[in-house]
């Protein structure tokens, strides 16, 4: 199937691929497999620090503080006795504390943790991490200051000793102890622990632990720790299992073991492949369900925990995070500067982290068999630990003779070996997710996001057997990484496969912004800007029209309820306010450094600079292609004199391309500023007086400027309505200056007799006015100043958006280490070779028994019958026979 492919690529998203993997058992164990036993881990529970015989070279003993504390729970889940445990209980162990005292030679960590004093019933105030933490660390600097306390009380031939002449006993932080003054300083702690910890809540257990050691060595635990003060014992133990024949590699079966780990287990798909698994028994309060050719094959009869896996690279990210790569390229760049920075930092650490893992897959691997096992109380604690006595080797080599447990896979017939093979896959998918970070890191775009997306899914689902973070179960069943599910493709072709990456979306959204960040007001900025980062590589009209739509969402404050049609006329939706020419008005949005956060479109413009394009020029092709004519009446600067576009959502303006004259209503609106300050100017009126008409216009001048003849000046017909406003507001009540009036009329060289015979002005004089003449406003031109209560504008958002120059640091990335994820059931879809059942009439049916078909075609087809009908397939050797027997009955 592999070979058949023109590329990596095309191999993952063909459809038609199915690779059958059959389990078998083997028949002489002892000639074809070699057997290996190493010791993984121990922990020791010890009663006294004085017992311990290993140098403890450095002891840390600061002043405790929060970020010294850690979660024990993952170091002890396989030490702690938890079968029976209650829920509750369980709560509070995986809340449980402690901090690291030092090193001790061997590579063993010195511990204290604070663990619940009744199991059974503890006090569930444990469970309260915050109450915990403050208790802990009073706890902890408590036994801090009695042991400076006492070293320093000790007698003068005491304190000549060379560990106490060679610290301060002002600062522990890193306490030098050395060989000879070893076992006096730890009894002095000891004391001081004992002393201090008086709580009916919670004890404190003193650890030496070591993991991922895989030593074949025999361990004597006499020479790290006095066996006598070891209250209790659990040992990691490992029995490795590899073919003889170098050219083959083994997985363990699906199919092999899904009758054996009982229902309780976990069985994580090996290396995308749905047939071969990894199993593990749960670290749960419920006790283990696995079969009994299972248990007998551990000598020590308290095992509490099992596992059976293939020893591939697999080894998780120190700090494991919710798709980084993806992140930094959805979000666009929209995020917090420290946020940001931190994304980054974990998406080059993810890249280089699974990279490093896909190197490793050209590395044979074997088959591991891990059990830990407990000793303690009437058991007794054994002083040398000796791999291979904690497994029965007749026993194992018995199970791997009856049991079809096994896949075995040889090499390739182009030679290729199975490494080889997966090797390739997995450097294809990380290489294409690092030139997608390196291409597209905050930019955004649709195809690059999803496909980011999907490779870190199927990396996860490769290394893993699942993804990191459990709501991603239903998105790789659509992207098709998922394993399990019967509707992923990777699980109808039996190996890693990728769905067009498309197919998670409805329409052009992006990922689940929730991965990344829980700030509604910034998952509204991302979807805002997301559209238009699919069009950077469009033409300017294409640009431009998704511009626009970032611009409104900023004015608007929201993404939805975007009328383009209201602005297009031809009726302005509200007050108008003047007009603007295109050019000019795009040159100041393109321009303008008002659009700090949480506005969006300084990115944007941004964006759009860096692939090469004129944000003036797609403004203005965006205006254009959405025919805008009516814009809102932005101010660049806020109340406050700040650099920041404000808008009261009621005033517009007319938006003209520069070889068009504006409509005669806007140049009627844009003159009233200029009305008001010249009358200003002119000491006509009081300043109060002009403020309504600034805010709400004057009614009069559309229908003025309509009579006044185009053959007068611009200076004269500005003058003209300054007299007519003046007359205006004197008829709506207003304080006008006679004395400023008749000089203004003298100075506009245009007699009222003129303007009656416009219909301008009637043949009715203004009354109690003295020593002039002046006719009111004709009664064909409206004069009378309406406020309207209710203007027709869209409301703000009913959530009102908070004023902030920077979206709030949060870190939402850290993946739940105290969830446990629980793998989907999948049956196996191949029978093992060595299984033999009766063929049913629906299989038989799925035989084709025409000579004219080959082998080949005719084992194809039963394949693909059996795969739609969701029965297990047999093998090729038994349906040859199966097919001839049929044949010569017939």
């Amino acid at each position: 199937m592999y070979n058949s492919s023109h590329s990596v690529e095309q191999f993952l998203h063909s459809p038609d691929v199915m690779i059958p993997l059959y389990a078998t058992n083997i028949e002489d164990p002892q000639e074809e497999l070699c057997f290996s036993f190493d010791i993984d881990g121990v922990v020791l529970e010890i009663s006294a620090l004085a017992a311990i015989k290993s140098s403890v070279h450095y002891l840390k003993m600061p002043h405790f503080e929060s970020r010294h504390l850690i979660h024990k729970f993952h170091h002890l889940k396989k030490h702690l006795p938890l079968q029976g445990l209650s829920g509750n209980a369980m709560k509070c162990l995986r809340a449980m504390l402690g901090v690291t005292l030092g090193h001790v030679d061997g590579g063993y960590f010195l511990d204290l943790a604070a663990v619940p004093r009744d199991l059974k019933q503890p006090d569930m105030r444990l469970a309260d991490e915050k109450w915990l933490r403050e208790v802990v660390l009073e706890i902890l600097n408590a036994i801090r200051a009695d042991f400076v306390a006492k070293l320093r009380a000790l007698p003068v031939r005491e304190k000549s000793r060379p560990t106490i002449q060679k610290n301060s006993l002002c600062q522990l932080d890193k306490m030098n102890i050395l060989a000879q003054d070893q076992e006096f300083i730890l009894q002095i702690l000891d004391t001081c622990i004992q002393r201090t910890v008086d709580s009916h809540h919670f004890r404190i257990i003193v650890t030496l632990q070591k993991y991922g050691m895989k030593d074949r060595r025999t361990i004597n635990v006499e020479e790290i720790v006095d066996t006598a003060h070891i209250t209790s014992m659990s040992v990691h133990a490992a029995c490795n299992i590899k073919a003889k024949d170098q050219n083959v590699a083994m997985l363990w079966s699906r199919s092999g073991l899904q009758d054996l780990v009982g229902v309780r287990g976990s069985l994580f798909t090996a290396m995308g492949m749905h047939e071969a698994v990894n199993f593990q028994t749960c670290t749960d309060h419920r006790m283990m369900d696995i079969s009994r050719e299972l248990r007998q094959l551990c000598v020590p009869a308290s095992i509490i925990f099992l596992q059976l896996y293939v020893d591939s690279p697999h080894l998780h990210i120190r700090n494991p995070f919710k798709h980084p790569v993806s992140g930094v390229i959805a979000t666009c760049g929209l995020s917090h500067p420290q946020f940001w920075k931190a994304m980054t930092s974990r998406a080059m650490g993810y890249l280089d982290h699974m990279e490093d893992l896909a190197e490793k897959m050209l590395c044979p691997f074997v088959l591991r068999m891990e059990q830990v096992a407990v000793f303690g109380g009437s058991q007794g604690i054994p002083s040398m630990l000796v791999p291979a006595e904690f497994f029965s080797l007749r026993k194992v080599r018995y199970f791997f003779y009856k049991n079809p447990v096994v896949i075995p896979i040889g090499r390739a017939e182009d030679g290729l070996t199975l490494m080889e093979i997966l090797h390739n896959v997995v450097i294809f998918l990380v290489r294409s997710l690092r030139q997608l970070f390196n291409q597209h890191a905050n930019v955004g775009g649709y195809k690059p996001s999803w496909q980011a997306f999907q490779f870190e899914l199927a990396l996860e689902e490769f290394f893993y057997g699942h993804p990191l973070c459990h709501t991603d179960y239903q998105l790789t069943v659509s992207l098709g990484t998922s394993s399990t599910n019967p509707n992923s493709l990777t699980n109808e072709r039996g190996f890693l496969g990728l769905a067009p990456y498309n197919s998670a979306s409805v329409g052009e959204t992006s990922p689940p912004l929730r991965h990344w960040t829980r700030d509604d007001l910034q998952v509204t900025r991302i979807e805002r800007l997301f559209p238009l980062s699919n069009t950077l590589e469009a033409e300017p009209p294409v640009i431009g029209a998704a511009l626009v739509f970032v611009l409104l969402g900023d004015l608007y404050k929201r993404n939805d309820r975007l009328s383009i049609p209201m602005l297009q006329g031809p009726q302005c939706p509200g007050t108008l306010k003047g007009h603007v020419t295109l050019e000019k008005f795009c040159q100041e949005l393109a321009t303008r450094d008002a659009f700090p956060p949480p506005c969006t479109f300084r990115r944007t413009r941004e964006l759009i600079t860096r692939a090469g394009k004129d944000v003036k020029t797609c403004l203005e092709s965006g205006f254009i292609e959405h025919n805008i004519r009516f814009f809102a009446d932005v101010k660049f600067r806020d109340t406050n004199k700040s650099k920041r576009i404000t808008w009261n959502f009621k005033d517009y303006v007319e938006v003209h391309p520069d070889d068009q004259a504006p409509s005669l209503d806007s140049r009627a609106a844009s003159m009233v500023g200029d009305i008001c300050i010249e009358i200003e100017r002119r000491d006509l009126t009081y300043p109060r007086n002009t403020e309504r008409y600034r805010e709400h216009g004057m009614p009069w001048l559309l229908a003025v400027m309509r009579r006044l003849p185009a053959t007068l000046g611009k200076d004269k017909t500005f003058k003209v309505l300054t007299f007519i406003s003046c007359v205006a507001l004197v008829m709506n009540g207003d304080y006008i200056s006679y004395q400023h009036l008749a000089t203004l009329m003298k100075d506009m060289q245009m007699a009222q007799s003129d303007l009656q015979k416009l219909q301008i002005q009637s043949q009715f004089l203004l009354p109690k006015v003295y020593k002039m003449s002046i006719w009111r406003l004709h009664d064909a031109i409206p004069w009378r100043m309406v406020l309207r209560r209710n203007p027709p504008a869209l409301p703000p958002q009913k959530r009102p958006e908070e004023e902030v120059i920077e979206q709030p640091y949060e870190d939402v990335q850290a993946v739940d280490e105290a969830y446990q994820h629980t793998p989907c059931t999948s049956r196996s879809k191949f029978l093992p070779d060595t299984k033999r059942t009766v063929w049913s009439s629906m299989e038989m049916s799925f035989v084709n028994l025409d000579t004219e078909t080959n082998m080949e075609e005719a084992y194809r087809d039963y394949l693909d019958k059996c795969k739609r009908a969701d029965i297990p397939a047999r093998t090729k050797t038994s349906f040859r026979f199966k097919r001839k027997k049929m044949t010569e009955d017939d």
